[in-house]
């Protein structure tokens, strides 16, 4: 199953991070996942379950790997976050020029 959608990429975010309703639409069994609690998002605390998903940037010819945290959280939709993402792209941010370059790398 593909879902296309928006995420933030927030180099201060440990995990990536979607809202369970992605889980559902994928047909994850949230509770299957390993609980653990976060910190930092908006006030107080929020409990999320670790899944790994495929995930294609668009414009990328492959996809990716990743463990994301999936919450019932309303303040999280979709953020990319240094575990797993980071580690496997180069991310260059010109805001300058209004510009983000995601480039996947080669882990060695």
């Amino acid at each position: 199953m593909k879902i296309e959608t928006f995420a933030l990429i927030d180099s201060g975010a440990d995990q990536s991070l979607f809202n369970a309703s992605f889980a559902r639409e994928l047909l994850i069994d949230l509770e299957d996942g390993k609980k653990q609690t976060f910190r930092g998002i908006g006030e107080g605390t929020v409990d999320v379950y670790l899944h790994t998903i495929k995930l294609q940037i668009m414009g990328s010819p492959e996809a990716l790997e990743i463990e994301v945290g999936f919450t019932e959280s309303s303040g999280v939709d979709a953020i990319l976050g240094q575990a797993d993402f980071f580690e496997h792209h180069k991310i260059t941010f010109e805001r300058y020029k209004e510009r983000i370059e995601i480039k996947p790398r080669k882990l060695q």
